[in-house]
Formats: C-alpha cells, structure tokens, sequence
C-alpha cells in the first residue's frame, strides 16, 4: 500500500496537479451524449439498445437525458458494445464554468 505522504510542500502539490492534469484527457462531452452517440450508430432505439446491454429501457433514457442518478454498473452496461469503459476526463474551462453557474 502507498504511503500518504502528508509533508508535501505547496510546489511538490502544484506539480503533481500539473502532471495529473496533463495525462488526464480533456472532454466536454456528457456521458449522456456519449451513450446517445453510440446508440445511434448501432440504428437500434432505445429500447433494442436497453435490451442488447440489459438495462432497463428506462435507465437508458435517463442517462441519454442527463437526468436519473445511473449505478457505475449501468454505465458500463451502456459502453461495453463498443468496449468502452466508464473513466476520468478533464472538464474544459467552459464546461467548468457552466457547472459552477448552475451550482449558484
């Protein structure tokens, strides 16, 4: 197991967050509009594509719709026809700003 290592100065931080930063893609694309992309190039509606994945065709709709609150398992379900797997994207500074308006 790694060792947390509490004692690191505010510089050591800065360049660990810029190194993290830098290997992490950039994307402004919603899981939502991902799966919704995806569907559609496979020509099935939503609930074919509900139905090739297992999900429940509601649990589809929702998260094409950004809405709902899906477990991690529904969208691995949703990706692994076109063996995708769920990751961590860096939101752009547009994006980030929309979240944080939203937030207020």
């Amino acid at each position: 197991m790694r060792r947390v290592h509490r004692s690191l100065d505010s510089d050591r931080i800065s360049e660990l967050r810029e190194q993290l930063n830098s290997e992490i893609p950039p994307s402004d694309l919603a899981i939502g509009d991902v799966i919704r992309h995806m569907r559609l190039i496979t020509k099935k509606s939503q609930s074919e594509y509900a139905k090739l994945c297992g999900v429940a065709p509601r649990a589809l709709a929702d998260v094409e719709s950004g809405t709902g609150n899906p477990r991690l398992s529904t969208l691995q379900a949703l990706l692994r026809p076109f063996a995708c797997d769920v990751g961590v994207v860096r939101l752009s500074d547009e994006e980030l700003r929309k979240r944080r308006s939203s937030v207020q």
